[in-house]
């Protein structure tokens, strides 16, 4: 959403597809000193002030969502299995207050997603709520939704996360190359 308000903004047609509607639920997402200053400068460079209300919390909480909150610490725990796990294997790192954009932003996924999907449709991109079929690639790129719906365009972004149409044409997903047993944990917390 991100990408289509910008390029909406600067008048290239966009169309975003998706094959459920907004709000919907999303794991969280919180943000660095380094994120933050990023989406500031986002922001301001392609003249998409919405984006740069992501970077701080006091705009994130008065223009996107009550819901959101402040991040306060990543925190990494190493557990080893049939053990209890012990206190001196964890680290907590807290989250800054850096001065110029406040502490790090703890998003509320739906509603960040939202405002960014109605940021986007603000400046002028288009909403096909319908899956992907196929995608094709030659003179131009071809893509058949459902309902018989072809989309030609001449360039494709695909944000569909671990379902991407595209990695899976290509074959571009590696499961077998990295052996790892980390698990995530995120939490929202309201009161």
């Amino acid at each position: 959403s991100m990408l289509a308000a910008i390029l909406a903004k600067n008048g290239i047609e966009v169309t975003i597809i998706d094959p459920s509607c907004h709000p919907k639920f999303s794991i969280g997402e919180a943000t660095t000193p380094d994120s933050g200053c990023r989406f500031r400068i986002v922001g301001e460079k392609y003249d998409v002030p919405e984006i740069s209300y992501l970077s701080n919390f006091h705009d994130l909480k008065n223009k996107v969502s009550e819901n959101c909150g402040v991040k306060k610490a990543f925190s990494f725990l190493y557990h080893e299995e049939g053990n209890a796990h012990s206190p001196d294997r964890s680290h907590q790192f807290p989250g800054i207050d850096n001065r110029t954009l406040g502490p790090d932003c703890h998003f509320f996924r739906q509603d960040t997603d939202f405002f960014m999907f109605r940021t986007a449709i603000k400046y002028g991109a288009n909403v096909e709520n319908s899956k992907i079929l196929s995608i094709d690639f030659n003179e131009k790129v071809t893509v058949r939704c459902e309902g018989e719906v072809d989309i030609t365009c001449s360039y494709v972004f695909d944000a569909s996360g671990r379902n991407s149409v595209l990695a899976n044409k290509f074959s571009l997903r590696r499961h077998d190359e990295f052996d790892t047993d980390s698990r995530s944990v995120f939490t929202h917390m309201i009161n």
